[in-house]
């Protein structure tokens, strides 16, 4: 698995943030329209895309001066594109 490189991808796909967040709400079909529009730009890239799947990652951090610890949550998990 990688991250998806949305700096490589042009301007329209760089406002994932506010899309990101409401993902888990939007229906099937939603969600699978939205990676497939990813995976799309990425093979326009030249890039190879086997699959995409969206992950909500927390990062929880202290006080104390602990370390960060990162914890990736529930997986969407879309169309295999392969």
């Amino acid at each position: 698995e990688q991250p998806v490189p949305f700096e490589r991808l042009s301007r329209g796909y760089r406002g994932r943030q506010h899309l990101l967040s409401g993902f888990p709400g939007l229906s099937p079909a939603e969600r699978e329209s939205v990676c497939g529009a990813w995976a799309d730009a990425l093979l326009d890239q030249g890039l190879s895309v086997g699959a995409v799947t969206v992950y909500r990652t927390t990062i929880h951090t202290s006080l104390d001066g602990s370390p960060p610890v990162m914890s990736r949550g529930q997986g969407y998990p879309c169309r295999d594109r392969s």
